[in-house]
Formats: C-alpha cells, structure tokens, sequence
C-alpha cells in the first residue's frame, strides 16, 4: 500500500482516446462492467464532470459523473456513476483529490446544482464510512439494486454549497453539458441498463 505522502497525482481528461483505460480501470475494480453504449457516452457526454486521477502520468483511478434533472421540478443535480482508485493507491488521498474537483466544478458552476448523487454497494462498507467523511447522507436502502449476490445498495447524497464567488446562477441552456432525466427521488433504471455482472 502506498502511502500518502509518497504520492504526487494529477488529473487528465477522458477522451476518445484513452477510454480503453477506464474499460481496463473498472474491470479491475468493479463488481460489475458496463456496456459499450455506457463508454461511448462517457467521452462524448460525460467529460466535464469527469477525470481520471494519474500518478507518474499513468492513469490508476477516475471519476464519472453526469449532470441530470429532476423530472418534475427544474431542479438539476449531479449523479456520480463511477469513483474509484486502484487498489495499490488506496488510501493515499486520490478519491478526495477527485472529489474536490467535482465539488469545486459544481460549486462554482454558473447555474445551480443542488446536490451530488450516488448509488453504493451496502455491502462496500469503506466505500459508505468514505461517502459519509465526504458529506453524504443515506436517504435511501435499495434491496436488490445490483445485479449481484449482494446487491443491496444505498442511495446517497450530499447538498452542495453554492461558492460566494461564483458567477449568478442561470437556467440552462448549459454550453458542455448533457442533460438525462430522472424522476424525482426515484432509483436510476437507466444505471443498471448500462451495467452487467461480471
């Protein structure tokens, strides 16, 4: 395990032309995979809120995420579908790294988000004590979520503070942005569409 301190990271952008990293990346880290579509839509849409954390310039986490709107309200809100670390990197500081710049992303956007969204293993208890340090709350148990012998997940979520030096917020039209819609406090079906057990 590499320590903390020891680690010297950076962020790159997912492209077209290392999306192959984050196919290799989840596979090695995930209980599930997700289908080809589910790529594609990653460097084509997903790529503002969306990073991969890089040691030495080698690739060894990411985070993806999308913007999406409450279906019965203009609310809009950012879905996290994919947060993770290489386990040799655990625990030296790359998932805060990555979730500081989602926040200060959505933080300082010029519309509002108001709030950060995610699904997680409940079974993922690292990954639960991890989300809470972060600021999430539990607002929902999904028995059965996953596809998986232990598929039970929590849904979870944290409220974002709007920064007092970004610029007014505004309804998009968002220039960089694809918006999915999602029914309001519902589980994400379209997820799972994306994904398959391993």
């Amino acid at each position: 395990m590499i320590t903390r301190h020891q680690i010297v990271s950076g962020l790159t952008e997912l492209t077209s032309h290392n999306i192959e990293v984050l196919k290799k990346l989840v596979r090695l880290c995930f209980p599930i995979t997700y289908n080809n579509e589910f790529y594609e839509k990653c460097h084509l849409h997903y790529t503002e809120l969306s990073r991969y954390v890089t040691v030495k310039d080698i690739p060894v986490g990411a985070i993806v995420c999308r913007l999406e709107k409450e279906e019965d309200s203009d609310v809009l809100y950012v879905h996290i579908m994919i947060l993770l670390v290489f386990e040799k990197y655990r625990r030296g500081g790359l998932a805060q790294k990555m979730m500081k710049f989602l926040y200060d992303k959505v933080s300082k956007a010029s519309f509002a988000i108001e709030y950060l969204d995610l699904h997680v293993q409940k079974v993922n208890t690292a990954a639960v004590q991890f989300y809470t340090r972060e600021g999430f709350e539990i607002i929902e148990d999904l028995p059965g979520y996953y596809d998986l012998e232990q598929g039970d997940a929590l849904h979870m979520r944290k409220k974002v503070v709007r920064d007092p030096s970004a610029p007014i917020a505004i309804t998009p039209p968002i220039s960089g942005f694809t918006l999915s819609k999602n029914k309001k406090n519902k589980s994400k079906v379209h997820d799972k569409e994306d994904t398959k057990s391993k």
